[in-house]
């Protein structure tokens, strides 16, 4: 079984809508480098800062538009700084969870987040 199949069809489309329509709102005026990073974010799900930096500058040009676009989405509410690391806010976790089969599964998690992160 793959990325959320363990849930029922009409709970999945339910969860994916409610993930994505907030994803949308938070991202409302987002820049492309905002949304390069977030896009970044959900297919890693949490990631050490170092690394995070490095990947978003080869991705955005430079480190500090990657600086800029972290600490942008950290400003929105989709991403947690904690010690040397960034991960995607508790909340969009909490739905990307839902969408796997086993809510227990790091890397459960981290598949819904790369699917999800196509969807943007």
């Amino acid at each position: 079984m793959g990325v959320a199949e363990g849930l029922a069809v009409p709970e999945r489309l339910k969860v994916k809508a409610i993930l994505v329509s907030r994803l949308f709102r938070a991202c409302s005026g987002c820049s492309e480098d905002e949304l390069q990073a977030l896009r970044y974010m959900l297919a890693e799900v949490s990631v050490g800062d170092l690394v995070a930096v490095k990947d978003l500058a080869e991705r955005l040009g430079s480190r500090d538009k990657a600086r800029v676009a972290l600490r942008s989405l950290i400003a929105r509410g989709l991403v947690e700084e904690g010690r040397d690391s960034y991960s995607l806010a508790k909340w969009v976790r909490e739905l990307l969870a839902r969408l796997c089969e086993s809510m227990t599964k790091c890397q459960d998690i981290i598949e819904a987040g790369r699917a999800v992160s196509k969807w943007i």
